[in-house]
């Protein structure tokens, strides 16, 4: 499938716009996940059907991939670093976008931004539904009349993430791939959080 442009490209077209709303609005930022937090999450997490965890510099992250998948070339550019992989039916995907802003800015903001931006530029784009979790992700479920897409961003500082999981709404779904690609998401934990022993040992592997 192709990648999450319909969202990515809201995010790069407004990002000035963010700033001036980050601060006129007077938007909280809530406290971020301690990193104790995460790391405990990430231990019960199901990886049946997914590689090996592996740290990913230019995204940010560690992360545990679906088994077999392929992974795109990274995207990159002075805003944002994406990369997507994708199903061996070419029909799901997964993808991780890494974003350094010019602001600390709420992860409501984000995707309230992103999505409003992404139903501009798309035929019936439109947010499902949205929800928050433990870790301070807020998650979305958005589609339009080429893709499904279960997703959330997460923020610590002034970095972002826009992780998501898609399917094409024009060909038949594979929900084993879908599952594994959501369990693929529950395995984006930010380097920043992980304890050295946890890089480097993933590094060695």
């Amino acid at each position: 499938m192709g990648t999450l442009s319909w969202l990515v490209r809201g995010c790069r077209l407004g990002f000035v716009f963010l700033a001036v709303f980050a601060c006129v609005s007077g938007c909280q930022m809530a406290a971020p996940a301690p990193k104790a937090l995460f790391n405990e999450y990430r231990d019960k997490i199901n990886e049946t059907g997914l590689a090996l965890a592996m740290p990913l510099e230019p995204l940010k992250v560690n992360a545990a991939f679906p088994s077999g998948w392929q992974p795109l070339p990274l995207q990159k550019n002075p805003l944002y670093s994406h990369q997507q992989w994708r199903s061996p039916t070419r029909r799901t995907g997964v993808g991780v976008t890494y974003v350094h802003m010019p602001l600390p800015l709420s992860t409501k903001t984000l995707v309230w931004f992103a999505m409003n931006e992404a139903g501009k530029k798309t035929n019936n784009g439109r947010i499902i539904r949205q929800w928050h979790d433990e870790l301070g992700r807020e998650w979305f479920e958005a589609e339009n009349d080429k893709y499904h897409m279960t997703g959330y961003v997460m923020t610590r500082g002034f970095d972002a993430w826009i992780n998501y999981c898609g399917y094409r709404m024009t060909e038949p779904m594979e929900p084993l791939e879908i599952q594994l690609g959501t369990r693929a998401l529950d395995t984006v934990i930010p380097l920043s959080v992980m304890e050295t022993q946890q890089i480097q040992s993933a590094k060695a592997d």
